[in-house]
């Protein structure tokens, strides 16, 4: 006579072993989100429109607005923690500067200079530790 196999036990451990994997990786993206490592960088095409981003792999974004339009000067930070919200107040700045054109991150009535040297040290005072809003 055969007896009946009880999974209840294999049951509850796969549901712990889902719990545990949900949970790591919701603590992976706060991780990603509280230290957010990576670079800001700024590309004015040859239309005079600036665009403003952040990437984990500059050189490869970089490569792709290339590919899409005629770049004619880019400038690229120097790795930091904290990049969205650094990105966040060059956006701002830009926002309060020109006027947005087609999209969150792009700009038009910029001096690509002035949103270089705002960058560096909106990217300076994050490298620091200050806060970047101040």
């Amino acid at each position: 006579m055969k007896t009946a196999f009880d999974t209840t036990w294999y049951v509850e451990q796969e549901k712990r072993i889902k719990a545990a994997s949900d949970e790591s990786a919701r603590l992976r993206r706060e991780m990603r989100q509280r230290f957010d490592p990576g670079h800001l960088y700024v590309v004015e095409f040859d239309s005079g429109v600036l665009k403003v981003g952040k990437s984990a792999s500059p050189d490869r974004r970089l490569e792709q607005h290339a590919k899409a339009g005629f770049v004619q000067r880019t400038w690229v930070s120097a790795h930091h923690l904290g990049c969205s919200v650094t990105e966040r107040e060059v956006l701002s700045y830009c926002a309060k500067h020109g006027r947005l054109h087609g999209g969150r991150e792009y700009f038009t009535g910029l001096n690509f200079h002035s949103v270089v040297i705002r960058s560096t040290l909106v990217v300076d005072k994050a490298r620091c530790g200050e806060d970047v809003t101040a």
